[in-house]
This record gives structure tokens, C-alpha cells and sequence, in this order.
């Protein structure tokens, strides 16, 4: 059950964030392909931590990236990765979803990536700048801490979290999140 909650969370954020819009905006039943997806990530079934490998499990990472018609960057990851993927989410964009995770810590960051050209103004609260100048939106919930921000023509959107407690809890503070968007600069 927890990780169908999740899922479902996860999933929000990220069709949300990849239309370039905050969490509480209502996509377009066209924009996306919103039936359920099986996404890699990390699951809580009876008080375990599991790696489910998701729908997309027989591609390789990088074969996944290099079907992107832009250059798909790989963040530093502040925990040692025990499993990782990359898939291809359904939408009227290209939209990518990177996954890491660290099974024993049961430590997850998810960075999804999209050329939506979607201009409207993402909802939620301003966040730090990065490096570069980039605003930054918060997109944090009780489950995990979330970024947004938009780049070159492409939409960010970076989460975290971690098992704890049979639930998923957020990882990192916003703080640490800049830290690891600006880990995608040149």
C-alpha cells in the first residue's frame, strides 16, 4: 500500500513538473498519458525496502538517455547507488526520469527532465537561486523534498526521499537539493 501512495505521489510531481506547472495545477487529460505506469523506484512492502525495476526494466541507462533529443545530465548523487534507471515517461514532450537509489539506506533521488514548452508560471513557493541565476520552486510535501526550476528550454524537476519508519519521509532540505541542481551545470 505504502508504495502505491508513493507511486501515485512521485507521479503527480513529476506529470506536474514536467508540464513546466507546480504541484497543485490540473494538467490536461491530452498532455499526458495518465494511466498508471510501472516507474522504477524504491517500495515499502511490509516494513522492507525493495528496488522495483519498473516497466522499462530491459533497457539500459545509457541506451534510455541517448533516445532524448537533448543532452541529458547525470546530477552528483550524495549517497552510494545501489540501483539506478532511466525511462521514457508518456507525454506530448520528450520527458525523461532518472532514478537512484540506495536499497540498504533505503535513499531515493528522482530528476526529471522535459522540453515541454509549457510557459506558464510554476506554482509554489520561490526557492534559492542556482548558480547561474535560475529560479528555483519548492515542491516539497510530507513525503519528499522537491525542486523545480526551468533552464536552456528544459524543466527540472528534482526530489528526494528516504524509507523510514515504513514510510517515506523527505531526504534532503531544499539547501541540498541547489547543491545537487547545480551539480548539473557545465
Amino acid at each position: 500500500m505504502k508504495r502505491v501512495i508513493y507511486i501515485c505521489l512521485v507521479a503527480a510531481f513529476l506529470v506536474a513538473s514536467g508540464c513546466g506547472t507546480g504541484t497543485q495545477n490540473t494538467i490536461p487529460p491530452t498532455a499526458i498519458d495518465q494511466s498508471p505506469q510501472n516507474y522504477a523506484g524504491l517500495s515499502i512492502t511490509n516494513g522492507v525496502v525493495e528496488w522495483n525495476e519498473g516497466s522499462d526494466c530491459c533497457k539500459s541507462f545509457e541506451d534510455t538517455l541517448l533516445e532524448m533529443p537533448f543532452e541529458v545530465r547525470i546530477p552528483k548523487v550524495p549517497f552510494q547507488i545501489t540501483n539506478q534507471a532511466a525511462e521514457i515517461v508518456p507525454a506530448n514532450f520528450n520527458l525523461i526520469r532518472l532514478t537512484f537509489a540506495n536499497v540498504e539506506h533505503g535513499e531515493q533521488l528522482i530528476l526529471s527532465i522535459s522540453n515541454s514548452k509549457d510557459e506558464s508560471k510554476p506554482e509554489g513557493k520561490k526557492g534559492p537561486k542556482l548558480n547561474d541565476g535560475t529560479q528555483t520552486w519548492i515542491q516539497s510535501n510530507q513525503n519528499l523534498s522537491g525542486l523545480y526550476w526551468k533552464s536552456n528550454g528544459l524543466n527540472y524537476a528534482l526530489a528526494s526521499s528516504k524509507a523510514e519508519g515504513g514510510d517515506f519521509l523527505p531526504l534532503y532540505d531544499i539547501s541540498e537539493l541547489i547543491q545537487i541542481a547545480n551539480s548539473l551545470e557545465k
